[in-house]
């Protein structure tokens, strides 16, 4: 195939001279730029799906056999929902070390965590 590129004489005219230093032409050192690079992207997606395919054997677990239905993830779910409805800040999680809470036994009561 043909193609047709714009690129400046200054830099044709110096790649001339390296091609006749190396004993090859212009268009063969071309054509060799775009092998290596279109290999060279092949090799790395290679590469790339190789350390994927590495690493899911290497982290993957055994996790026994399925003796769960679908329905018993989402009554999980919904335990865990009730939790996070809780008014009791210990149970839906949203009390932090930072967080202060009164004591609900006086309104001027010392300040728990």
């Amino acid at each position: 195939m043909k193609i047709t590129l714009n690129i400046d004489e200054d830099i044709v005219k110096k790649v001339r001279k390296i091609a006749i230093e190396k004993d090859t032409t212009l268009t063969a050192m071309v054509r060799d730029y775009l092998t290596w690079v279109a290999n060279g992207d092949a090799a790395e997606r290679e590469r790339r799906v190789l350390q994927l395919e590495d690493s899911f054997k290497r982290l993957s677990r055994n996790m026994g056999p399925r003796d769960w239905a679908r329905g018993d993830l989402y009554e999980r779910w919904d335990i865990h929902r009730l939790y996070a409805m809780s008014p009791y800040p210990r149970l839906n999680g949203s009390l932090h070390e930072q967080d202060e809470v009164r004591s609900p036994a006086a309104n001027d009561g010392p300040m728990v965590r």
